[in-house]
């Protein structure tokens, strides 16, 4: 399974001010973006700043990633031959469509890793899967033969304008989408990473959608407002109830095998081994979360 980030916060590649603020966010990983935030004009610029702060900026218990632009623009290249030599956690391609997209960008980091003397698989890729044939091919993305999986994400503006739907707070139209795309990460072993919430001023709504996203199974999502982090972090995190339940679940299986006991049961139910499993998972990531607190 990869690595559980539950918070990646944004910030334009082209924003000096940003940057400098980026080690006070309290995220998983800051991505440095050059794709959207980014006009045309000012790619170049961007690029070199980002790779100047790759190369002087550090935050220990946070991962650093960049995500590039897509493979059909002439930026694409330009940008892994600047930004794999600084050693990113991983690289965000937006509009993964195919396996074949991953790969190409996959050789071309390798390349570049053994040119600059870089251990080969140092930097990881996370595909953003945000057309419509994006998310038909999901899972054959996600199964795509590599080591540098990162993380599975979705990216519902674009899919949206992509599908000729209509963005809204409930976020039926994206549904779908987000299932087939879940359901594609945890199939290929892989975490799946769900859209940014735009209405940044919106915390009852950004609560009920993280609520609604990791209920289909997201370990975490895209922010892109330095206001949202600590709100939305916390609704990926497991709740007391859920740790004290996870806990006992544990406790009766110690119990039940000092009895010499083959059933385990808890409150008058049977604990079946998803059930078990489901209790590791949640202890795990309590685990991780302090490990990254410490850290910082």
């Amino acid at each position: 399974m990869s690595k559980i980030r539950r918070i990646l916060m944004f910030i334009p590649g082209n924003s000096p001010a940003m940057i400098n603020n980026a080690s006070i966010i309290d995220a998983d990983t800051i991505v440095f973006d050059l794709e959207d935030s980014v006009a045309l004009e000012d790619k170049a610029d961007a690029r070199f700043l980002v790779k100047e702060t790759l190369l002087h900026f550090e935050v220990p218990g946070k991962d650093i990633a960049v995500r590039i632009n897509g493979i059909s623009t002439d930026f694409w290249m330009e940008d892994l031959r600047a930004i794999v030599p600084c050693r990113p956690a991983f690289i965000q391609l937006p509009k993964t469509e195919r396996g074949e997209d991953l790969l190409k960008v996959i050789d071309l980091i390798e390349k570049i890793e053994k040119k600059e003397g870089i251990p080969v698989g140092t930097v990881q890729v996370c595909p953003i899967i945000e057309t419509a044939l994006g998310i038909e091919n999901a899972f054959q993305i996600a199964m795509t033969k590599t080591e540098r999986l990162a993380a599975l994400a979705l990216g519902a503006e674009d899919l949206i304008s992509d599908i000729s739907g209509i963005r809204s707070n409930e976020s039926l139209e994206i549904m779908y989408a987000r299932q087939r795309l879940v359901n594609a990460a945890r199939a290929a072993g892989i975490s799946p990473s769900d859209t940014a919430f735009i209405n940044v001023d919106d915390d009852e709504w950004l609560v009920k959608d993280c609520k609604l996203s990791r209920s289909l199974g997201f370990d975490g999502r895209a922010i892109i407002s330095p206001r949202q982090v600590k709100l939305a972090r916390s609704m990926y995190l497991p709740s007391k109830k859920e740790i004290d339940y996870a806990k006992a679940v544990i406790d009766a299986i110690h119990d039940a095998k000092r009895r010499g006991r083959g059933a385990i049961t808890l409150n008058g139910k049977m604990v079946d081994e998803p059930i078990v499993k489901r209790a590791r998972a949640v202890l795990q990531s309590i685990e991780e979360s302090e490990r990254m607190v410490q850290d910082e």
